[in-house]
């Protein structure tokens, strides 16, 4: 998984439903990237939720990989949304992806996926085989 950072604003860690989060950087720098890898012996279910710093925003990332199903969602949320920690674990809650992110996941073999607000774009892209690759991109037009 790789999360690149075309903003001139850090992205900081709020949260993350994963068991490799010890893994992950707390911060990914402007104009940075970060890549990490996540395993699982029958498929993956993760979500990630970031601050834009310097911002009211905040990035919300759900990743299913399993078998020959692989599929992502995201959305933007004011960061007041998850600001403490129930909130917080709330929107983590796997069984809730799909309420809070107000759209259906898209399938990884319908290609790139644009996420608007504002003057930022979120560039999702995800590869449909067992070993998944993911690329998360933020940047501003």
């Amino acid at each position: 998984m790789e999360v690149v950072n075309g903003l001139n604003v850090s992205l900081k860690l709020r949260g993350c439903r994963s068991f490799e989060c010890a893994r992950m950087l707390a911060e990914v720098p402007p104009l940075g990237s970060e890549m990490f890898i996540a395993t699982g012996k029958t498929g993956i279910e993760a979500a990630f939720a970031y601050e834009i710093e310097g911002t009211d925003l905040g990035f919300f990332v759900a990743i299913i990989a399993q078998g020959n199903e692989n599929k992502f969602a995201a959305v933007f949320l004011n960061v007041a949304d998850f600001m403490f920690d129930d909130a917080l674990d709330e929107l983590l809650d796997q069984t809730k992806w799909n309420l809070l992110l107000r759209q259906k996941f898209a399938n990884a073999k319908d290609g790139d996926q644009t996420y608007p607000i504002r003057n930022i774009r979120a560039n999702l892209k995800m590869t449909d085989r067992q070993k998944s690759e993911v690329q998360i991109r933020l940047y501003t037009i």
